[in-house]
């Protein structure tokens, strides 16, 4: 309802509004790239349409599947926006390859129209100095992290599952930081029960984050299977900014992105167990999770910088503009 209120409330405001040369459009809000696209084609404004999410896509992967069925309507009509959206585009982005494939293929006219993956920058890395070997210890254990909401979209239940793993294998060099909020936080608690080594604490805003990553070794990105095919998640970015090897069960593009530049490590099957060992690994080869670190951070600087991204970004717009 909310997003139809909104789509509205554009299509209103539009006819008051001089028109422009360009417009960027985000998918999702469906509603809302549909009113936008629909303006654009009335006015003969190019557009470029920018996938963030796979909607309807991921749906699935959030309900039983008993309710499937129930779904089909609404899933069509977004796929028919898609269709709609893309098919008139004058340009198509997204932050990842992976993404921006998933968005072509909806496309059933020519793919002439320029398509290009601009992944999420930031201004500078939130760490400056190197990362340095230490000795791991009870007392200065690996400290891991996880950011991010508490529900579907997350495999909170396999993180703390593994570090459950460690611990009742008498591992106490390990300890995770799980910071967020949200529906599964009740049954996320429970379940780290008896660990002293699993620590919530809830919402951080930019500056305590900052601080909490500055303490940490290892960022964690553990996705629902609906989604992760599709998505870098979106803490990959502030993870390698703060110098953190990644250990991601993620799209095959961030797993090859980690394993490429040595800058973390790729969970393939998605198990508690896999997680846990990725994290032993470094418990007895610090010089490893060092490496790691150091080429986490190279990275951020190399690809990720947002004054790079932008500029590229502003680029493509420019060029769609006659």
């Amino acid at each position: 309802i909310h997003n139809r209120k909104l789509a509205a409330h554009f299509t209103k405001i539009a006819k008051t509004l001089p028109k422009p040369n360009c417009a960027v459009i985000a998918y999702p809000n469906p509603e809302l790239c549909k009113a936008a696209a629909a303006y654009c084609i009335k006015n003969s404004v190019p557009y470029i349409v920018d996938f963030r999410d796979p909607w309807p896509d991921s749906f699935a992967g959030y309900l039983p599947k008993v309710l499937w069925p129930a779904l089909c309507p609404l899933a069509s009509y977004y796929r028919w926006i898609i269709r709609f959206a893309a098919n008139n585009a004058s340009g198509i982005t997204s932050i990842s390859e992976t993404m921006l494939k998933w968005a072509l293929s909806y496309k059933t006219k020519s793919l002439n129209a320029p398509h290009k993956a601009f992944p999420i920058g930031y201004k500078s890395p939130l760490k400056t100095e190197e990362p340095i070997v230490q000795d791991v210890t009870e007392t200065a254990p690996i400290t891991a992290v996880f950011v991010g909401l508490f529900g579907s979209t997350h495999g909170g239940e396999k993180i703390i599952e593994a570090f459950n793993i460690l611990w009742e294998k008498g591992e106490k060099r390990a300890k995770c930081l799980m910071v967020g909020d949200g529906n599964f936080a009740a049954l996320w608690r429970e379940k780290a029960k008896g660990n002293p080594n699993i620590e919530f604490l809830g919402w951080a805003d930019k500056q305590k984050l900052r601080e909490i990553m500055s303490r940490c070794h290892v960022g964690l990105i553990v996705l629902n299977d609906a989604i992760r095919k599709f998505w870098f998640g979106n803490k990959l970015f502030e993870y390698l900014a703060s110098g953190l090897a990644v250990v991601a069960y993620a799209s095959p593009e961030v797993s090859f992105l980690l394993e490429e530049n040595s800058a973390g490590t790729a969970i393939h099957n998605g198990t508690s167990e896999e997680l846990a060992g990725a994290i032993e690994r470094y418990i007895e080869n610090p010089v490893l999770l060092t490496l790691h670190r150091k080429n986490a951070l190279d990275l951020f600087k190399r690809e990720f910088v947002s004054d790079a991204i932008y500029t590229k970004f502003a680029e493509f717009i420019e060029g769609i503009v006659p």
